[in-house]
């Protein structure tokens, strides 16, 4: 997964031993600083990639879309410590990543 890949990125769980913790979406305030906290599992995301996945750095994504709804902006998560095919850990959750336009292919229809 490189820079440019237009993904769908998929919060499948928090790690055994977050880093921050993860709360429910339904106590989770949006728009307001809710401290130190891993965004909660319920959501899917689709977006650009803005840098290469790799271990050592934070997955960058410039969303486009949250849940299915219009819902612009940047999403990044905490440093990536393992990488399975289709799968990304990071420190605080587990996510499925697939790409659904590599970035060779972005401006094409």
């Amino acid at each position: 997964m490189k820079t440019g890949d237009y993904v769908r990125l998929r919060k499948l769980a928090a790690t055994e031993n977050p880093l921050a913790p993860t709360p429910h979406f339904a106590t989770y305030k949006q728009g307001e600083d809710n401290g130190m906290v891993s965004f909660p599992v319920e959501y899917t995301i689709t977006g650009l990639l803005l840098l290469d996945v790799q271990v050592g750095t934070g997955l960058h994504v410039s969303r486009d879309s949250r849940n299915g709804e219009q819902c612009s902006g940047l999403m990044q998560t905490s440093p990536v410590t393992k990488l399975e095919p289709g799968r990304i850990f990071t420190n605080n959750s587990i996510y499925e990543i697939e790409i659904i336009r590599p970035a060779n292919q972005a401006a094409l229809n």
